[in-house]
């Protein structure tokens, strides 16, 4: 099968630092499949845009059809903030220009010599996630979630400059566990889902389960026992070094935050007591 009939694998975590970056440096491993980096504007502003243009359509094409009467066959004088282009070729394009971007991480991977390709992500916008699969129908979509507290803590270290604040914190815990349960919703043959700690303590099976999964065997085992959890910096020579930051401890203080928004979905997850 030809690379451009093969569709894409998305990496989705249900925020920063719970695995996605592991589960991309394994599929890499393969030499048969790229799974790329982040693409925010591409995978999250695009489908909000194409959702909140399809939203309340019946309303907005009969508007839009009204003011382009007024312009072309009345030849009104009327303040024109409803006239756009016909409804649906607008959202056609939309759509379009949306897939054509696509289309040029396809080409791009087969020009690199791989048979498939992918993006990581992160979930930031609910909305925008949860019309992905119905925009790409075909896509697999490889999900992964992990404890909130080594996440935190992770999290903390790499970026210690979101979390100013105690709103920080509950806000971090509230979209933790509410784009978890995001992803618990997703069932079926385009959608598998992996809990971190039973990936890590026992990886041969669910190595064998995510090669299955996406059609594509050979991941380096060895993947495993490396950690990199940074992004690679370059010396002048155009070497690169990559490394890991440890993670920061957190206060009793910033825990209790977290879970003042989460504590009964987090023992539900199976990962005890908080704290």
């Amino acid at each position: 099968m030809a690379a451009t009939e093969k569709p894409p694998v998305f990496v989705i975590g249900p925020t920063t630092r719970c695995g996605t970056s592991l589960l991309q440096r394994l599929l890499n491993s393969t030499g048969r499949i790229v799974v790329y980096g982040e693409n925010f504007a591409l995978l999250q502003t695009f489908p909000d845009i194409i959702r909140n243009y399809q939203r309340e359509a019946d309303a907005k094409r009969k508007v839009i059809a009204m003011a382009r009467d007024l312009l072309v066959e009345k030849k009104e004088d009327f303040e024109a903030s409803s006239l756009f282009p016909d409804f649906d070729s607008y959202l056609r394009a939309l759509i379009g220009s949306f897939r054509l971007l696509l289309r040029s991480y396809r080409d791009d991977a087969a020009a690199l010599g791989f048979e498939r390709w992918g993006i990581k992500h992160q979930i930031r916008s609910q909305t925008s996630f949860a019309i992905l699969p119905r925009l790409l129908p075909d896509a697999r979509y490889v999900m992964i979630y992990r404890d909130l507290l080594p996440v935190a803590r992770s999290a903390k270290a790499r970026w210690p400059g979101d979390f100013r604040g105690p709103q920080d914190w509950r806000r971090f815990a509230r979209n933790w566990a509410d784009n978890i349960r995001t992803m618990q919703r997703l069932s079926g043959d385009a959608f598998l889902l992996l809990k971190y700690e039973n990936f890590t303590a026992d990886p041969e099976p669910h190595l064998q389960r995510l090669e299955r999964f996406v059609e594509i065997d050979g991941i380096d085992r060895a993947v495993m026992t490396r950690r990199i959890n940074d992004q690679p910096r370059f010396a002048p020579d155009g070497s690169a070094v990559t490394g890991y930051r440890p993670p920061q401890p957190l206060s009793d203080e910033e825990t209790d935050l977290m879970m003042s928004e989460c504590a009964a979905f987090y023992r539900e997850l199976g990962y005890g007591a908080a704290g």
